[in-house]
């Protein structure tokens, strides 16, 4: 067997020896080669060794000749064939990579899917020579892309079918792009992103020809070509052509980088959230160095930098990244300490890590959390304090991801503490740049432990931190330190208040702010810091230094600041201030709080808390007893601290004022035993009476004349010391240090105090404690003296002189009676009278207030004056009744005249401790002046009706039941003052409202159960039912016209309080709500303060707070009430009733917000514009979560509101739908919100916006949602999606309706249409709306397309109105840009569609649309585009109106534009005959555009006319037989045209034109019949030489008959052409039939000369009527006589004939006939004589008597002065006769 088979192989081997030539050479291997590789797979050995060596002969015979070509297609069937074992596959396999080398285009194209089908089936080395084959061919496959995609099946390869082999190619691909040669001179290294196999196989093992020089590049962008083809279906290998591209993106090579560019735009990105996806970019970014079980050589390094940059920007948008654990660290950490990294790289991994720390789920990020920080943690020890723009923001981003990690994960803080402590120690080292980026992490970390528990070590801690920045001034520093504070320790933590006193003080608002909060005692009343504590630690960080002196400062005299530098002023102001507030807190924790968390100075003197506070600090006091050193006993600190502030300057008086009234307030409540320290200290005390600060003089002289007077009646030496020094300041005018306003001040304050508490100590005694040896009377000087005072001019003084009266008048009886056991009153009726004349004269509130008090004082002193004060009261509160200051001033003050020491007023000058008041010798009330006062007000003043009178009523019954109401007497008349202020709450007065609102409360809380039913009773029924009060006639308004509602009835504040509490079912609420409605600043002010309300507040405040849930939703809304009046009380009531108002929105939110809603469609337009309002406040920032189950009822009630009547709630609502556009824009944004939340709102509101905004009749609501739909389009990326194709749609409709009706208007009635038309145009493009859509267009993907399609071809076809039709054009065009590949299915369609549009009455919307023809054009299949133009070209041809042609003529110049390739490659053959045709159009503009679409697709190129000379010829042939005269003309002219152009060749189609032309030219004359004509004799003409035109073919005998017979119509403009375009063929084709043009022609223009007969001739021109007939028959003669010149031949002169005849015509028309007829015989004439001439004969053949008739013609001419170009032929014609014909002349004697 194995004998048989050599034998055979040798004979091959013989015939393939014998071949000499190439092709017996291919011959014999198209027929032996492939049956002898397949021996190769014999059994024997010897066979198949000689198989090898006939291969080695072919082989090397065939590479020594490159044009012998190898059997490609047998070689690849026996390549694939499943009988070849390896061993044929190798080697047929290396024959047919040759083969390929040799084989053509088309043979490649078709033969490679095969070879690379299953090639994954393949062993490597057959896989690495398969892809350098397909290599090497893909050029071919791109260069035919367009080709391929118009085949019916685009997938030439199968990818669908064999994916595993798509999927292994685009990997190669990868390899491919990834592989980077490296320098000629240096070894090949495995690039980035491969392995070593992986390189060898894309390299072919360093062997592959494209490895060096350009080829490499040029293979590269081949494959990117490739992956973007059709070829490889869109709905496939999605990830991995995205790998592709990506790695092309980053090429160092610019073409191949912006292919890749391009293409991920194209292309529709990976689903980001896919596993599958991130995974592949996981594992191209890290290579798979770290996967165990792969070998060396397969083991994938990482990418390189730029790759892993590009990567990075994607993971970077995943929330799959961020969960890929633990993949997700390693990047992190390689991006930040690779070897290969920098600083972009850098930047972004810190980036990616951010975008970790914030989506990773809790669990897995508490597993890796760790690791990252501590990397993190590492990145800045290892750059910390690095300097330049790139280190420092990469530091920036490490310490904000550092405080990203601390708020996910607080724990990592908790286990590693240490790390706050090096961020403070870093925070003031580090550059100005890095720095907030540091606060911001301590921040964040703070906030974040602050939410876990921590244990005592942890605060410990922290607090050493604290601790050992405390004297930090830096404000990060103390930025820091603050929010620590105040966010990690309660408000009993002593450091942290410590903190924050310095803090206080800081330069920077924000510190200051931070720091006054954490010094707040609101909500803090029962967790306050330890007084004891507080001091140890002043002690230690400020008392003990400065007695220590540790900064070596010279004590005396100097600054505090200058021992302390990180302690100034302000923060010891806080200091004290919050000391102060501590102790009264501590003593009573329900003491009153304002607004800045400090307790009023009003509150401490009420009897309650001063009671209190006396308690505490006898405790304190007791405590002091335990200490061994009792100076550092917390109450002996503060009074050391108090001491030492006082003694020092720290360049603020304002220290030193509270200091001072600190310590008055100690030693106001201290006991006795601690005063005893000060009796050593008065001259300490009285040094600052005279200080510079007003207050400071207050509060020490008060302070003095406590101290001073302890013991005067056991020793008076101190208080007589004292008042004769301050005398004497008073009357000397020796020192003119003393003579100062301020030394007089508190000189004078100093008697006042001494004078006061002496009686309020000894009422009885004190005036003997006065008298001394040397002065008797002291007390009467000193009172003359204060009252002397009363006529300085100086306000301080006069102020200083009235208080120490007051002071003298307050505790006892007849204390002016200056005669001791008198009853003198001159000297206080005196003092009457000159404080009613002081009172008068000045100007000055304060003095007049002062003089109000002196006189309270006085009348409560002196009982015989008290009514004369009181008369004098009202007559000063009628002329001063609009200073509402001063009438509470009064109010107050009778108070005190009618309840004496009863009065609340009273409690607070009783400022000494252990003295028991009142005793016997005080001063009292009397009842019947009480009487006698409320009978005159409730009476008198009040029946008078006066406004003013009302109101002084009003505000002093709210003083007297204030301050007196423990009277039993004016208990009794409770009821009436009730009555009263019930009245009065109808006054007109505004503010007489407000205090008889309050004074309503007051009343209700002082009755019992039964008074106060019936007090609710009569309110409701005064406030709702309009029932008329005792006092009240029937004209009296009861309620103010606050406003009105839409029916015309009345409001009032009251009657809005009444329905908020009714609304509760509660009634007797409405007084708690009047306690906490004021809205006056007088309430908030030290005058409100002092009447105590803010405790009234307070105690309706814990009344309302179980009625919240039902009240605040009411009570929000009423807040943004449009009646400034209502809104303002119901801020006040709000303001009162919620201390968190944040919180409270938070937990009452779907309450408030369902309220709201509810109120949007109410009646009132108050409620539905208070609601507006309310719902913009309510839903600013809030989180889509809370609103989704809200958001259509939102939406669809507000665009109702927008729609209202009345314009104030419109506004409201418009403000309303900004918040909550805001919201709903910012909730779908992709990068804002996850994907799922983003969709769900998506659902909500695009199509309500659409469906429901867009289409609303109320304009304002359709601005509304478009402007709400702009925003999504522009922000709402891939969520757009599911409702782009509606969006779409419904904007463009909008387009119309929302145009201005001023435009649609003129639209109508304009007749510069055009111009509208511009405008209206320019308009569309700059619409929002059109950005909007073209937004909207980024994310149409394949889905997307398969509705919008449908939707776009209605919208085509179907809409509406100018500017809707111009945004559609537009449209198509910018998704056929942007989008093509996506669009190409659908174009067809759309094409189908656009076609439609050219039936549009608007010109300029017809050339809009046929714009976007011309680009959906080349996107279309051949099929389509090809039955457009048949459609277009119809259009054309079968229509006459202009404008219908002339956008024939754009659409196609159009499709010219932007679909060349498409015409070129596929429709040449049906738009070039079109194009020609077109370009002989009568119209210019309309031939010009067909000119200019031949050019674009010929070049202008004659070459095109004879390559498609078949179709245009039959098009023309067509036309020519076309029922339209039009188109027959313009048929025939484009014949000519083309005559013209090719000449002869047009010969080739002489069979197709003469029959139709000559049926053509039968019948009867019609309008263009003369262009059939001149065609018909131009391609005869033409084809002169053919065969067909012989003078034996019938043609030309019917040409002959046909234009002899069209010579003799009567049509004149018709005869003209028809005898010219005779004579040319005649002369052209050498016809010879003159005597039958002699016959038609010479008796158009007369007849012979010698048979004219003249009178008919004068008779026939007497009948031309037509004034255009003359000119035409001009012009039929002039054309006569050059068709007789013409056909006249040399054989005719040889006949002679007609040469005299000829001679005769000729002569007598240029003597008969005008200038342009002559000129026409001139030429026929030259033509005459040439003809004669050429016969040789000429002087035989005409006759002496012919050449002088003929000269006689001439003569005549050459005569014509007016026209030079007859006398130019006529010479030219002489001249030659003369030249021919010399001899006759002569002998005739003819002498020129």
């Amino acid at each position: 067997m194995a004998e048989k088979e050599i034998e055979l192989l040798e004979n091959v081997e013989l015939r393939i020896a014998l071949a000499n030539t190439n092709e017996q050479f291919e011959k014999c291997l198209n027929v032996f080669l492939c049956p002898v590789l397949l021996k190769l797979g014999s059994p024997h050995d010897n066979v198949r060794q000689k198989v090898m060596s006939i291969c080695n002969h072919i082989s090397k015979r065939i590479k020594s000749n490159t044009d012998i070509k190898l059997p490609t297609d047998k070689l690849l069937e026996l390549f694939t064939s499943d009988n070849s074992s390896n061993f044929v596959s190798n080697f047929s396999l290396l024959f047919l990579e040759i083969a390929f080398n040799r084989s053509s285009e088309d043979e490649k194209i078709n033969l490679i899917p095969k070879l690379i089908q299953d090639i994954t089936k393949r062993n490597t080395p057959q896989r690495i020579q398969i892809f350098q084959i397909f290599l090497k061919t893909i050029e071919c496959f791109n260069k035919r892309q367009v080709e391929f995609s118009k085949a019916a099946n685009h997938d030439i390869f199968n990818f669908k079918e064999y994916q595993n082999d798509l999927s292994f190619i685009l990997e190669k691909f990868a390899d491919m792009l990834l592989y980077i040669p490296s320098a000629p001179d240096k070894p090949q290294v495995v690039s980035p992103g491969l392995s070593s196999n992986a390189m060898n196989f894309v390299t072919n093992n360093g062997k592959a020809s494209w490895i060096k020089g350009n080829e490499l590049a040029s293979t590269k962008v081949s494959i990117v070509r490739f992956a973007m083809s059709e070829l490889i279906p869109n709905d496939i290998m999605t990830i991995s052509r995205f790998i592709v591209f990506l790695i092309a993106s980053i090429d160092s090579n610019y073409e191949i980088a912006s292919l890749g560019d391009n293409a991920l735009k194209k292309i529709r990105n990976p689903e980001m959230e896919s596993q599958e996806v991130v995974n592949e970019l996981y594992k191209l970014y890290q290579g798979t160095q770290n996967n165990k079980g792969i070998k060396e050589v397969d083991i994938r390094k990482p990418a390189s930098s730029n790759l892993k940059l590009k990567i990075l920007n994607y993971l970077e948008k995943s929330r799959c990244a961020a969960n890929t654990s633990p993949n997700f660290i390693q990047v992190c950490f390689d991006s930040l300490y690779g070897t290969d990294s920098n600083t972009k790289l850098k930047k972004s991994g810190m980036i990616f890590t951010q975008w970790i720390a914030r989506m990773t789920d809790t669990k897995i990020l508490s597993a890796v959390g760790p690791v990252l920080l501590t990397g993190f943690n590492k990145y800045v020890d290892e750059h910390k304090f690095e300097r330049g723009i790139d280190q420092e923001g990469l530091l920036c981003y490490a310490y904000e991801t550092i405080g990203l990690l601390a708020e996910r994960l607080p724990e990592l803080i908790i286990k590693d503490i240490n790390i706050i402590e090096k961020l403070f120690d870093l925070l003031p080292q580090e550059s100005s740049n890095v720095k907030p980026s540091v606060k911001n992490c301590l921040v964040s970390i703070c906030e974040s432990i602050s939410k876990v528990e921590r244990s005592d070590a942890i605060n410990s801690f922290i607090e050493g931190i604290l601790f050992n920045n405390i004297a930090k001034t830096e404000y990060y520093i103390t930025y820091c330190e603050i929010k620590y504070c105040t966010t990690l320790f309660s408000f009993s933590h002593p450091l942290s208040r410590y903190l924050c006193f310095m803090g206080s003080g800081n330069s920077r608002l924000e510190i200051r702010e931070l720091a006054k909060s954490g010094l707040s005692f609101v909500n803090n009343q029962n967790n306050l810091p330890s007084f004891k504590e507080i001091m140890d630690l002043i002690n230690t960080q400020i008392l003990s230094k400065i007695k220590r002196n540790e900064f070596n400062v010279p004590y005396e005299g100097q600054k505090i600041t200058e021992i302390i530098p990180y302690i100034n002023v302000e923060s010891y102001c806080a200091m004290l201030e919050f000391l102060r507030s501590l102790i009264i807190v501590a003593a009573d924790p329900k003491v009153q709080i304002d607004e800045l968390g400090k307790v009023t100075e009003e509150t401490i003197m009420t009897k309650e808390t001063s009671n209190k506070v006396k308690t505490l600090l006898k405790s304190y006091w007791d405590e002091t007893k335990n200490y061994n050193d009792k100076s550092e006993s917390p109450v002996n600190l503060y009074f050391t601290l108090l001491e030492m502030l006082l003694n020092v300057d720290l360049g603020n008086p304002m220290v030193h004022a509270i200091a001072s009234a600190c310590l008055f307030e100690l030693v106001c409540f201290s006991p006795s035993e601690l005063l005893a320290n000060y009796h050593n200290k008065i001259s300490w005390i009285e040094s600052f009476i005279y200080s510079l600060k007003m207050e400071t003089r207050n509060s020490m002289s008060h302070i003095l004349g406590i101290v001073a007077t302890e013991n005067a009646d056991k020793d008076n030496t101190t208080v007589v010391n004292l008042l004769v020094k301050f005398l004497n300041i008073l009357t000397s005018n020796d020192d003119q240090r003393k003579m100062t306003v301020e030394y007089q001040h508190g000189a004078l304050m100093g008697i006042g105090y001494i004078l006061g508490k002496l009686q309020l100590r000894y009422p009885l005694t004190f005036r003997s404690i006065l008298k001394t040896n040397a002065m008797e009377n002291l007390y009467q000087i000193l009172v003359k003296t204060v009252i002397a005072h009363l006529n300085i001019k100086s306000q301080i003084i006069i102020i200083g002189a009235c208080n120490s009266l007051s002071e003298i008048c307050k505790y006892s009886k007849n204390s002016l009676t200056l005669k001791e056991n008198g009853s003198n009153d001159e000297c206080a009726k005196e003092l009457l009278d000159q404080l009613i004349k002081l009172f008068n004269e000045t100007k000055d509130v304060k003095i007049q207030e002062s003089v109000v008090m002196t006189l309270t004082f006085l009348g409560l002193s002196t009982s015989s004056l008290t009514n004369d004060v009181l008369k004098n009261f009202f007559t000063i509160a009628e002329n001063m009744s609009k200073n509402v200051e001063l009438l509470f001033t009064l109010g107050e003050a009778i108070s005190i005249i009618i309840g004496g020491w009863n009065s609340t007023l009273m409690d607070k000058y009783i400022d000494i401790s252990d003295v028991q008041f009142p005793m016997e010798g005080h001063s009292h009330q009397d009842d019947k002046i009480v009487e006698v006062f409320l009978n005159k007000c409730l009476n008198d003043m009040l029946k008078s009706g006066r406004p003013n009178r009302c109101k002084i009523v009003c505000i002093w019954l709210l003083c007297i039941v204030k301050y007196t109401s423990k009277l039993p007497y004016i208990q009794e008349r409770l009821p009436e003052i009730h009555s009263t202020f019930s009245y009065l709450l109808a006054d007109r007065d505004e503010f007489t409202q407000e205090v008889a609102s309050k004074g309503i409360g007051l009343v209700y809380d002082l009755g019992n159960d039964k008074v106060k039913q019936d007090l609710v009773g009569s309110l409701v029924n005064t406030l709702s039912e309009g029932r008329k009060m005792e006092k009240v006639n029937e004209n009296t308004q009861i309620f103010n016209n606050l406003g009105t509602t839409p029916d015309g009835s009345q409001l009032s504040t009251y009657k809005d309080l009444l329905g908020l509490a009714s609304d509760m079912n509660q009634p007797d609420l409405v007084y708690k709500f009047m306690n906490l409605a004021s809205h006056n600043a007088i309430w908030n002010s030290r005058r409100g303060a002092s009447l105590g309300f803010s405790v009234i507040m307070s105690q309706a405040k814990n009344d309302l707070l179980p009625h919240l849930p039902t009240l605040i939703p009411k009570l929000y809304r009423f807040q943004f009430d449009p009646n400034v009046k209502v809104n303002t009380a119901m801020k006040q009531v709000w303001k009162s009733l919620v201390t968190n108002p944040k919180e409270a929105i938070d937990k009452y939110f779907d309450v408030i917000i369902v309220e709201l809603i509810s109120s949007l469609g109410d009646r009132m337009w108050r409620t539905r514009e208070s609601s507006c309002l309310a719902l913009a406040d309510l839903l600013h920032g809030r989180k889509i979560g809370q609103l989704e189950k809200y958001l259509e009822n939102l939406w669809n009630m507000t665009f109702r509101v927008l729609d209202d009547v009345k314009e104030s709630v419109r506004i409201a609502a418009f403000s309303a739908c900004k918040v909550l556009t805001k919201i709903t824009v910012s909730n779908c944004d992709p990068s804002v919100v996850s994907p799922e939340n983003g969709k769900k709102t998506m659902e909500i509101i695009v199509p309500f916006l659409l469906k429901k905004g867009l289409p609303s009749p109320a304009e304002e609501v359709r601005l509304f949602a478009l402007n709400t739909v702009f925003k999504l389009c522009k922000t709402s990326g891939v969520l757009l999606k599911p409702h782009i194709t509606d969006i779409i749609s419904i904007l463009l409709e909008s387009l119309s309706s929302l145009e201005p009706q001023a435009i649609n208007y003129l639209s109508f009635h304009t007749d510069s249409t055009q111009q509208l038309d511009n405008l209206r145009l320019n308009a569309t493009k700059s619409s929002p709306i059109i950005e909007a859509v073209e937004n909207c267009i980024e994310y149409v993907d394949d889905e997307v397309m398969k509705t919008l399609a449908p939707e776009l071809c209605t919208l085509i076809k179907k809409s509406v109105g100018f500017p809707s039709k111009a945004g559609t054009a537009r449209f198509v065009v910018s998704i056929t840009l942007r989008k093509p590949l996506i669009v190409k299915p659908y174009a067809d369609n759309i094409l189908k569609a656009l076609a439609s549009t050219q039936s549009d009455r608007n010109m300029t919307i017809r050339k809009l649309y046929s714009s976007s023809i011309g680009y959906i054009a080349h996107i279309t299949s051949y099929q389509a585009l090809s039955k457009f133009i048949k459609k277009i070209t119809k259009q054309y041809v079968e229509n006459d109106e202009e404008e219908t042609r002339t956008m024939a003529a754009v659409v196609l110049k159009e499709v010219s534009n932007h679909a060349s390739d498409q015409i070129k490659d596929n429709c040449l053959k049906i738009v070039l005959p079109l194009a020609i045709f077109g370009s002989c159009d009568p119209d210019e503009n309309i031939k010009n555009i067909w000119r200019d679409v031949w050019d674009d697709n010929t070049a202008g190129s004659i070459g095109a006319m004879k390559l498609y000379l078949d179709e245009i010829i039959n098009f023309i042939n067509d036309n020519l037989v076309s029922n339209s005269w039009r188109v027959k003309k313009q048929a025939a002219d484009t014949l000519v045209e083309i005559t013209k152009t090719i000449d002869s060749y047009i010969e080739k189609k002489l069979d197709v034109l003469m029959p139709t032309l000559i049926n053509g030219l039968s019948g009867r004359i019609w309008e263009g019949k003369d262009s059939v004509l001149k065609s018909f004799a131009s391609l005869i003409i033409a084809c002169k030489k053919s065969p067909l035109l012989n003078e034996e073919s019938s043609w030309r005998a019917e040409a002959i008959k046909i234009l002899l017979r069209e010579a003799k119509k009567n049509n004149k403009k018709y005869k003209r052409n028809s005898i010219y375009w005779m004579g040319e063929v005649f002369k052209e084709l050498n016809i010879n039939r003159f005597d039958e043009v002699c016959e038609i022609l010479v008796p158009v223009i007369g007849g012979w000369p010698d048979e004219v007969d003249e009178d008919k001739m004068e008779e026939d021109e007497d009948d031309e009527d037509d004034p255009t007939e003359k000119p035409l028959k001009l012009l039929v003669t002039s054309a006569c006589y050059k068709c007789i010149g013409t056909c006249f031949t040399k054989e005719i002169a040889n006949e002679g004939k007609y040469n005299k005849k000829l001679s005769e015509l000729f002569s007598s028309g240029l003597k008969n006939y005008p200038w342009n007829v002559r000129v026409a015989i001139l030429d026929a004439l030259n033509e005459f004589i040439k003809k004669l001439n050429e016969t040789g004969q000429l002087n035989e053949l005409l006759t002496s008597e012919n050449v002088k008739t003929l000269c006689e013609g001439l003569f005549v001419c050459l005569e014509d002065g007016k026209y030079a170009v007859v006398r130019e032929k006529a010479v030219v014609v002489l001249k030659q006769l003369i030249t021919d014909v010399k001899g006759k002349l002569k002998k005739n004697k003819i002498i020129i």
